[in-house]
C-alpha cells in the first residue's frame, strides 16, 4: 500500500501544473492596436532632389594688424 501510495503522490507532484488548478494566473495577451483604414496615416514618397555640389568656404584673410600714427 505504500507504494501505491508513493507513485500516486509523485504522479500528482509530477503532473501539479497540469490540472484544473494552475497557481501562475492566465494573462489574457492583448491584441496589437490597428488603426481604422480611414483614420492610418498616409504615407507619401518625397519629392527627388539631386545633391548639391560642394561648394568650399572662403578662405580666411586675417586682419591687418594695427600699426599707431607715428
Amino acid at each position: 500500500m505504500k507504494i501505491f501510495a508513493a507513485i500516486a503522490a509523485f504522479f500528482a507532484v509530477a503532473f501539479a501544473g497540469e490540472g484544473i488548478y494552475n497557481a501562475r494566473p492566465a494573462y489574457d495577451i492583448k491584441p496589437q492596436y490597428h488603426a481604422p483604414k480611414y483614420e492610418a496615416p498616409k504615407h507619401e514618397t518625397p519629392k527627388y532632389e539631386a545633391p548639391k555640389p560642394y561648394v568650399a568656404p572662403k578662405p580666411y584673410i586675417a586682419p591687418k594688424p594695427y600699426v599707431a600714427p607715428a
